[in-house]
């Protein structure tokens, strides 16, 4: 059986080129599930810092309701701090850029807002859809005075 030269090497070209691209398949197929496997450890590894990081919130922004008195400031910036040390090695671009965010404009009424923008970018961070969550639903968790419904 004789088969000419142009069928041949349609044949070896054809199925060198099958084989690149399962080659190809292959490898994307591992590295993303590499990135995968890379973003489930850093989430699984974030959610306690940032849970530590709401608990010195918490702790910060409520102790006159629960305890009767205000932290001092140096208390207060002693809590901070720790949270700035963790969200250097932690904290996703958003999560800091949320923090930064706050923290210039935490005395005034705009620090609400923003506190509540550091909660979203965490939860985004650990990958959580919020689209169904309005303006005040996070802070509303802690804050009683809000008033009801999407606040603008």
């Amino acid at each position: 059986m004789n088969v000419p030269q142009a069928d041949l090497t349609g044949v070896i070209i054809t199925a060198s080129v099958a084989i690149l691209v399962a080659v190809i398949t292959a490898v994307a197929g591992k590295l993303y599930e590499q990135h995968l496997k890379i973003l489930d450890e850093l989430r699984t590894k974030k959610a306690p810092i940032y849970e530590q990081h709401l608990a010195i919130f918490f702790k910060v922004l409520l102790a006159p309701k629960i305890t009767g008195k205000a932290l001092n400031q140096e208390e207060a910036a002693t809590a901070f701090a720790g949270v700035a040390e963790q969200m250097i090695v932690w904290g996703s671009p958003d999560v800091i850029k949320a923090w930064n965010n706050f923290k210039a404009v935490a005395q005034t009424a705009q620090g609400a807002d923003l506190l509540e923008g550091i909660f979203k970018a965490m939860r985004k961070d650990l990958g959580h859809e919020d689209k169904d969550l309005n303006k005040g639903d996070l802070l509303r968790l802690f804050v009683n005075d809000l008033p009801a419904g999407p606040m603008q």
